[in-house]
């Protein structure tokens, strides 16, 4: 997601034609909201279990971050765009963040596990994730 992808989204939203006939206090908005938004998803994630890596690599994370960045981005501008606060809530996911499957290239994925390429059973099968063992011994589960 970048402040571009981010304007373009709140342009629309707001039935604009483009990003740039929106006000300038959406521009300065963006930045902060992107940021925002990973730091949510960061925090909840890692905070379930999950490894910076595993993150990073998770599939729906630009899915996220758009949403939870619209929301953050939304919710700081919309009054002054003199719109209702109440459609800024359909973008908040931010609870989902505590339940919600996480997979990397479309496997279920462990918390804890190093997102890497080994091998990990996975309901029988096997996924590209490797486990971690102290001094630098990788073994696949």
């Amino acid at each position: 997601m970048t402040e571009s992808d981010l304007l373009d989204q709140i342009a629309s939203i707001l039935q604009r034609p483009d990003r740039g006939s929106l006000e300038p206090f959406w521009a300065v908005r963006a930045a902060p909201a992107i940021a925002a938004a990973a730091a949510e998803i960061n925090g909840a994630l890692l905070a379930r279990g999950y490894t910076a890596p595993q993150v990073d690599a998770w599939d729906r994370r630009e899915e996220y971050l758009r949403a939870i960045s619209l929301y953050f981005a939304l919710l700081d501008g919309i009054a002054l765009a003199g719109r209702s606060s109440d459609e800024v809530k359909l973008y908040d996911r931010r609870k989902e963040l505590l339940t919600v499957a996480v997979t990397v290239g479309g496997q279920l994925v462990t918390p804890g596990l190093a997102a890497s390429g080994g091998g990990s059973a996975v309901g029988g099968r096997t996924s590209d994730v490797t486990h971690s063992l102290p001094y630098g011994l990788d073994t696949p589960f």
